[in-house]
């Protein structure tokens, strides 16, 4: 009997822990150089499982623009990488034109979170190009810097082995930034 009721806790535990991605607003502020980034996530109902959630950007305090990118629920989401720019829980990337790349997580359940990537312009934080759906993760995002981009390992597709299941098959994704909008393409496509 102790056996069952230890078991339902830790389901109960891992219930509440799946609830804490679903808070209806949320901040991350960035520390770049020479500015200071604050992104808003704010679900217009007030509940995030509408998948009703707007990004906004202000930009050193006073310039304040609401991201073009499809209404979803953008959950926080860390990241291993030698690249990051200090912004708590959203994960940012600077090229070496100064532009930001942001790379937001949106919950896509039942299935692997996914990736939107977004370029600002790192003098005046305008949005120069949106990729909606970059590619799923599983777990900590994983960033490398990679001569002019970076490097992002996204599930590439799922493949089926008799004995383990069904399986994620990872790859590199390498994104770069060519006149003001995001080029990508598969690690293993180049060779």
């Amino acid at each position: 009997m102790r056996l069952l009721f230890f078991v339902a806790l830790l389901f109960n535990f891992q219930a509440l822990a799946a609830e804490s991605r679903f808070v209806p607003h949320w901040t991350a502020s960035c520390h770049l150089p020479s500015h200071k980034l604050e992104i808003l996530f704010r679900s217009t109902s007030g509940d995030p499982t509408n998948d009703d959630m707007s990004v906004t950007v202000t930009w050193d305090g006073t310039k304040s623009s609401t991201l073009h990118v499809k209404p979803a629920l953008f959950v926080p989401m860390g990241s291993i990488s030698d690249a990051k720019i200090p912004c708590g829980s959203v994960n940012a990337f600077q090229f070496q034109s100064g532009n930001i790349l942001l790379l937001l997580t949106r919950d896509d359940r039942p299935s692997e979170d996914r990736l939107t990537a977004i370029l600002l312009n790192g003098r005046t934080g305008e949005t120069m190009d949106v990729l909606y759906d970059l590619g799923a993760h599983s777990g900590v995002l994983r960033v490398i810097r990679d001569g002019t981009g970076f490097r992002v390992l996204l599930n590439r597709r799922w493949l089926m082995n008799q004995n383990a299941g069904e399986f994620a098959a990872v790859d590199w994704m390498l994104i770069k930034e060519h006149t003001g909008r995001i080029s990508h393409d598969w690690e293993n496509a180049r060779k």
